[in-house]
C-alpha cells in the first residue's frame, strides 16, 4: 500500500515534536517496517528529524502567513487551501491508496479535491468531552469546522470512546495513541528517588502535562491543599508554563495564577520526556496525578505506568478508556475535592509503596499493534467497505 500523511508542524521527527507529530512519526515509522511506501508532507523543519526513519519519504511545503482574521481555524483552513496547491505541483495524489490527514482544514479541504480515500485522525475535539468547550463565537466556528471535516472524510479517527459516542456519524472509529515500551524501561524507585534528593519515606505526587485551563492544573493545585492539611505531602509539576508545546520559555497568565494559589507545590517547567530526569520524576512519585478537564487520550498515563507509578484521573476521554479496566483509578472532572479524597485512599493504603508492574496490560498501546489498526481501516477504504 503507498500511504501519504499530512501534517503541518514542522516538527516531525524531530526532538520538538509535540504529540499530533509524535503519532505521525511513529505510524509513518511502522508503515514502512510492514513494508509499506509512505510519503511525509510537513512544513519545514529548523531541527533535524533524527527520529525518522530513512525509508519515508518527507516533502516540506511552507505555511502561508495567517489570514489575520483572528480566528485560529479559519486561518487554517485559509492555509489548508494553499497546503493543497502546493502539494499537488509535488505529488500526484492518484499514486496513493491511501491519503491520511492530522488536522480538521486539511480533511476539509482535500476532500473536496482529492478522489482517494481520505482518513483524518481527529486529536482533538475536546467539546465531545467538555461542555464548556466550543461555546463563545470562536469556539462555535471551530466546532462547525471539525463537524464539517467529520462529514467530508471518508473515514475518522477518534482517540476515544467518549468522542466517537458524541459523534452522529457512521464514518468515526476509535484507535487511540501508542507507546514504545522498549523506549521506557522500568527505573527503580529509590535509585530514583536517591538520584533526584528526594527521601524514601516521602510522599510524593506529581502532575506532567502542560500548565493549562483544560488540563485542570488548578483542580490538582486546590486538591493537593486541601491534603497537605492532614498528611505531610511532596507535591510537584512538570510541564511548559507558556501552556504550548512549541513554547517552552515563556509564563502564561494562567500558570502564573496556579502557581500563586499555594506554595505547596514546586513547578519545574518544561522537562522533556526523553531526559534522564523526566523519566526519574515519574519513577519517584507514588501517584502520578491527571485532573484534566477533557482529555482526548493522555500519553502520560502510559508513560507513568511503564515507570511503574499508580494513576489518579479524571473520568473523561482517553483517560476513562484507561484507567477504567482497573488500572488506576478515576475521579470527577473538575472535582478537587473528590480527587483529594481519592489521594487520600491511597495514602492511606497499607501497601502504598507498591508499583504497578503489570505492563501486560499496556502492550495492546505498542506501536505496531496501533500501526495494524490504522491499516486495516485503510485497507477498508481502499476496498470500498468503509465501515
Amino acid at each position: 500500500m503507498k500511504i501519504l500523511q499530512v501534517t503541518g508542524s514542522g516538527t516531525v521527527g524531530t526532538v520538538h515534536a509535540g504529540p499530533v507529530s509524535s503519532v505521525a512519526l511513529n505510524l509513518s515509522n511502522e508503515f514502512v517496517k510492514m513494508g509499506h511506501e509512505v510519503d511525509l508532507i510537513d512544513s519545514p523543519s529548523h531541527a533535524r528529524r533524527c527520529k525518522i526513519n530513512d525509508k519515508v519519504r518527507v516533502h516540506e511545503i511552507l505555511r502561508k502567513p495567517r489570514s489575520r482574521t483572528g480566528i485560529v481555524q479559519v486561518d487554517r483552513l485559509v492555509n489548508g487551501w494553499a497546503n493543497y496547491l502546493q502539494i499537488r505541483r509535488k505529488l500526484n495524489w492518484r499514486d496513493y491508496h491511501a491519503i491520511h490527514v492530522h488536522e480538521a482544514h486539511h480533511a476539509h479541504v482535500f476532500s473536496r479535491m482529492v478522489a482517494q480515500p481520505l482518513l483524518w485522525t481527529a486529536h482533538s475535539l475536546n467539546w465531545t468531552m467538555d461542555p464548556d468547550r466550543g461555546v463563545g463565537p470562536r469556539g462555535h466556528i471551530a466546532r462547525r469546522i471539525e463537524l464539517a471535516a467529520c462529514r467530508a472524510a471518508d473515514q475518522v479517527v477518534v482517540l476515544n470512546e467518549q468522542t466517537r459516542e458524541a459523534l452522529s456519524f457512521n464514518n468515526v472509529t476509535v484507535v487511540p495513541n501508542g507507546i514504545a515500551l522498549e523506549d521506557w524501561p522500568v527505573v527503580n524507585k529509590a535509585e530514583a528517588r536517591l538520584a533526584l534528593g528526594i527521601a524514601q519515606d516521602a510522599f510524593v505526587v506529581s502532575y506532567f502535562g502542560r500548565i493549562a485551563p483544560e488540563k485542570g492544573v488548578d483542580i490538582y493545585v486546590r486538591a493537593v491543599c486541601r491534603l497537605a492539611d492532614q498528611v505531610h505531602i511532596q507535591a510537584d509539576a512538570i510541564g511548559s508554563l507558556s501552556g504550548q508545546f512549541d513554547d517552552r520559555h515563556s509564563v502564561s497568565r494562567y500558570a502564573r495564577q496556579v502557581m500563586a494559589m499555594s506554595d505547596k507545590i514546586k513547578f519545574r517547567g518544561f522537562i522533556h520526556r526523553d531526559e534522564p530526569e523526566y523519566r526519574r520524576r515519574m519513577a519517584a512519585a507514588d501517584l502520578v496525578i491527571i485532573p484534566s478537564r477533557s482529555e482526548p487520550f493522555g500519553l502520560v498515563v502510559l508513560e507513568a505506568l511503564a515507570c511503574g507509578a499508580r494513576v489518579i484521573g479524571s473520568d473523561t476521554g482517553g483517560i476513562r478508556d484507561m484507567l477504567g479496566s482497573g488500572l488506576g483509578r478515576l475521579v470527577p472532572p473538575g472535582n478537587p475535592l473528590a480527587l483529594a479524597r481519592s489521594m487520600l485512599e491511597e495514602y492511606r493504603k497499607p501497601n502504598r509503596t507498591q508499583r504497578f508492574t503489570d505492563s501486560r496490560h499496556l502492550e495492546r498501546f505498542q506501536w505496531h499493534i496501533i500501526g495494524e489498526r490504522y491499516l486495516k481501516v485503510m485497507s477498508k477504504l481502499k476496498d470500498g467497505t468503509q465501515s
